[in-house]
């Protein structure tokens, strides 16, 4: 889901898919709350400078989409991921694969590598 230096399990979470400020803290505590006291310079760990939205399941899935709207990324569901995002159309690819690895390494050859 882009750079979320926080974050690597969504599972049970939303993610916002907008570039917002990191903060200070970034929901660690109580820097975070004490920064939110101050007009909310805290950030969530959720929050993201460089939002992208691809990623690996472990299903046997990998998707990256090339929106660059604004959107959210719900992954409350056990079996079902919910993308959802403030535009007509919705592009992108779906890769599989038989294990992580092989999933990661079918969606870097479309994106490439850090």
């Amino acid at each position: 889901m882009g750079l979320q230096p926080t974050e690597w399990n969504f599972k049970g979470k939303q993610v916002p898919l907008i570039v917002d400020e990191g903060g200070v803290g970034r929901g660690l505590q109580p820097l975070t709350r004490e920064m939110n006291l101050g007009g909310g310079g805290g950030g969530t760990t959720m929050t993201s400078y460089g939002p992208a939205v691809s990623y690996v399941t472990n299903n046997g899935r990998a998707f990256m989409f090339e929106n660059n709207q604004i959107g959210i990324a719900n992954f409350n569901s056990n079996s079902t991921e919910i993308l959802y995002w403030h535009a007509k159309a919705i592009e992108g690819f779906v890769f599989s694969g038989d294990n992580f690895l092989e999933q990661a390494q079918n969606l870097s050859l479309k994106i490439g590598t850090m």
